[in-house]
């Protein structure tokens, strides 16, 4: 595996772990940093399993924008396709005040995380 598929994945392990940590505390103001973390969690797999294809890609490109390339390569991903949209919703913006994530979005953007992070690993040949 290229050296750098293998950095983007550590990198989603990372905010996956952030993600899954966060939740277990089950702080009502950490609803944020879920969505965010999965949002991030995603994206970067989504930047792995691109790499992998030798798809270019702007390293600070935004979900909805690497998800349209990927859709190219990992046909699995339409399966995901809104799910992945709807997360796309939870970019550094909603760490930022006005704008502030449920318990319902919090839950929901983990629940679309936990699919999307085992097709990602499974199709980059590790185990889900």
């Amino acid at each position: 595996m290229k050296r750098r598929v293998l950095q983007w994945i550590e990198k989603a392990e990372g905010q996956f772990h952030a993600a899954s940590c966060i939740r277990r505390t089950h702080k009502r103001k950490s609803h944020d940093h879920i969505c965010f973390w999965s949002h991030e969690c995603a994206t970067c797999y989504t930047k792995a399993l691109l790499t992998g294809a030798d798809v270019d890609f702007p390293v600070r490109c935004d979900l909805p924008k690497v998800l349209s390339k990927l859709e190219r390569v990992e046909p699995l991903s339409l399966s995901m396709s809104r799910r992945l949209k709807d997360l796309s919703r939870y970019d550094m913006s909603v760490l930022y005040p006005g704008r502030s994530g449920t318990s319902k979005e919090a839950a929901k953007s983990f629940e679309t995380c936990i699919p999307y992070r085992s097709l990602a690993r499974a199709s980059l040949g590790l185990k889900p």
